[in-house]
């Protein structure tokens, strides 16, 4: 059989995992900015649209209908 008979369970049970290591080993800086820099513009964008377009409340109109 394929299984340790002196293997304990949390030996068993960590088995199956397979660990990936993460290697990152240079960020290219050009790639990131055609990644991120359209959706900062965009958010950038809404924010501001929204800011400048929206009207903000009568502050009279709250004592008007109570």
């Amino acid at each position: 059989m394929g299984s340790n008979p002196e293997a304990g369970p949390a030996q068993r049970r960590h088995a199956g995992k397979q660990h990936l290591p993460l290697k990152i080993t240079t960020i290219s800086w050009w790639d990131l900015a055609h990644t991120l820099g359209p959706i900062l513009l965009a958010s950038a964008a809404a924010i501001w649209l929204a800011l400048h377009f929206v009207q903000p409340a009568l502050g009279g109109a709250r004592a008007e209908c109570g």
